[in-house]
């Protein structure tokens, strides 16, 4: 993995998000959406991310972003559950605003259901009407697609995915023609799968500093979760 990019400043908590992801600067001279512990959500950040710029969506820039126990020291108490050590850092994309509903008829149809058949793959249950995770840049008309902390989740619900995904009506056009196409897309992003995995930092794999304590971050079930794409029951809902 290459040297993480070091946080120089913790600016504030984001404005928006569930996550409480922190704004800081890096050492690159970009801003960052920085998401600390727990290390399940770090991980799925990581993986989806990569999976996402392999299956050709127009996601955020990503990196792993390294936060000195010094600099967190200094900013306030409420603030140090973000940890240190390396994290995921999503890089601040300029002019854009939290997609609303009313845009959503602007979003082209391929992209409506790239997006859903790319949640349901990486069991993404956070991207509904009143919480899209997507910005819009309205001066370009052009998304971006963030925040995969709750995917991978052990208690997926199928069926509860399909009616609460904000481009859920898309998914009556996926014919056979379309899965068969999206097979080959998803099994050839699964490559980035591998070089994801391979890179997560040591740290995560433990809760505490001393590593004494492992972390929830469960590989070989995210590897079960992205690899059934293989599997002639992926797009079974019951």
């Amino acid at each position: 993995m290459n040297n993480p990019i070091m946080i120089e400043e913790i600016i504030r908590p984001a404005n928006q998000g569930k996550s409480r992801p922190y704004y800081c600067r890096g050492s690159d001279g970009h801003h960052y959406f920085v998401k600390g512990r727990p290390r399940n959500s770090q991980g799925a950040e990581w993986i989806c991310a990569h999976l996402a710029a392999a299956f050709g969506l127009p996601i955020a820039p990503f990196a792993i972003v390294e936060i000195d126990s010094s600099l967190l020291r200094e900013a306030p108490d409420e603030w140090q559950l973000m940890g240190t050590g390396p994290s995921f850092g999503s890089r601040a994309v300029e002019g854009v605003s939290w997609l609303e509903r009313a845009n959503t008829a602007k979003i082209q149809q391929q992209l409506q259901l790239d997006i859903l058949v790319f949640d349901w793959w990486i069991q993404n249950p956070d991207r509904t009407d009143f919480n899209p995770n997507l910005l819009w840049h309205a001066a370009g008309d052009q998304l971006t697609v963030i925040d995969h902390n709750l995917a991978l989740d052990a208690n997926f619900n199928p069926a509860g995915f399909i009616a609460g995904h904000l481009f859920r009506s898309q998914w009556d056009t996926l014919d056979l023609d379309r899965r068969a196409n999206y097979y080959h897309r998803l099994t050839g992003a699964l490559p980035s799968l591998q070089q994801a995995c391979a890179s997560i930092p040591d740290e995560w794999n433990w809760h505490d500093t001393s590593e004494s304590v492992p972390s929830n971050l469960d590989v070989p079930h995210i590897k079960k979760v992205i690899t059934r794409c293989n599997s002639d029951d992926f797009w079974r809902i019951g």
